[in-house]
């Protein structure tokens, strides 16, 4: 199984009048990621999917303000991905709503190309004390080099006070 390790962008972000910051720094607190319920984004076929997401926890679960939290997504690659390919991430609260762009290959243990078969993946992420709380939705989009997409899947997470 091949590890990526998504690398998180190298500066604040500001989600409307809520800040989502980027985490830089190792998420240590692996004491036991919780799997959570995820589904296929609205107008996506799972049909052609290139990534086949088996499971995602996030540690921790719930995600708490002023934390960070470490996403991993389990799955398989259909085929092999280039330097080159990246992930959007769309955090939606409501009316709000922020999107973050990765590198897929940055982090990777064995670097690009990331051959077909079963994959692990992680991102971490600051979540902010200004972040309201309640339920929210992150959309996960991966891209090839090439701007193919590899799949689409939407989590609902609830964030609550540290």
């Amino acid at each position: 199984m091949a590890l990526l390790g998504l690398a998180s962008p190298s500066s604040t972000t500001d989600l409307l009048t809520a800040d989502i910051a980027t985490s830089e720094n190792n998420i240590t607190s692996l004491n036991a990621p919780t799997p959570v319920e995820f589904y296929p984004c609205k107008k996506f076929t799972l049909d052609n999917n290139i990534f086949d997401v088996k499971e995602i926890t996030l540690d921790p679960n719930p995600p708490k303000k002023g934390t960070d939290v470490r996403i991993v997504a389990r799955g398989h690659l259909k085929e092999t991905i280039a330097q080159g390919a990246y992930l959007k991430a769309t955090i939606k609260k409501g009316a709000l709503k922020h999107t973050l762009d990765f590198d897929f290959c940055k982090g990777i243990e064995a670097g690009c190309p990331v051959a077909a078969g079963d994959v692990e993946f992680w991102t971490g992420q600051y979540i902010s004390k200004r972040v309201p709380r309640g339920k929210a939705k992150i959309q996960f989009r991966p891209y090839t080099v090439d701007h193919r997409i590899m799949g689409c899947v939407e989590v609902p997470i609830t964030v609550v006070k540290s």
